[in-house]
């Protein structure tokens, strides 16, 4: 993992696009400027737990832990189309049959991470930002940091802690 290119930021991590055993591949790591924080640190080990579980058509798929140095470096598929945020911009409005498809692919995905066993997946940051385009067309959900597992609370519903996802522009 020679050349790196950054290719996406969050509030605790980037995201850059490497050749990984001769395969283009998306790397997250901490940001630099705080990596030795213990909490951070921890939420980044938190979120690397969750993809390790993850295995569905519509989330993106994680590959593999890298350990350089003192950083520790996910890697998942790298998705070249980029997010639906970007083809939002790009297009403007969907048409209705797109609408359709897209809600369908964020739907199975986030349907597959409210159906695992023993707990589901809360996932608590799903903007445009966080959806990724394959390069068939189809939608896969990315980013784990702020997800939460759902610990079961009675038969009516879950028990979670607070926080909430990040603020985004919708188009």
């Amino acid at each position: 993992m020679k050349e790196a290119t950054l290719i996406g930021e969050g509030a605790y991590g980037e995201v850059y696009l490497v050749k990984w055993r001769g395969t283009e591949v998306a790397a997250k790591t901490i940001r630099a400027s705080i990596a030795s924080n213990p909490m951070v640190k921890n939420a980044f080990m938190k979120e690397l737990a969750l993809w390790k579980k993850l295995r569905h058509p519509n989330i993106v798929q994680f590959l593999g832990v890298l350990k350089q140095s003192d950083r520790l470096i996910f890697l998942t598929e790298y998705l070249r189309n980029g997010s639906l945020y970007d083809q939002l911009r790009k297009k403007g409005k969907l048409d209705p049959l797109t609408a359709v498809a897209y809600a369908l692919d964020i739907a199975r995905g986030m349907n597959y991470l409210h159906q695992l066993k023993p707990h589901s997946i809360i996932h608590r940051d799903l903007t445009p930002r966080n959806v990724l385009q394959d390069e068939a067309g189809h939608l896969k959900v990315t980013d784990f940091g702020l997800s939460k597992i759902a610990q079961q609370k009675d038969s009516y519903g879950y028990k979670m802690t607070g926080g909430t996802g990040s603020c985004t522009e919708y188009y």
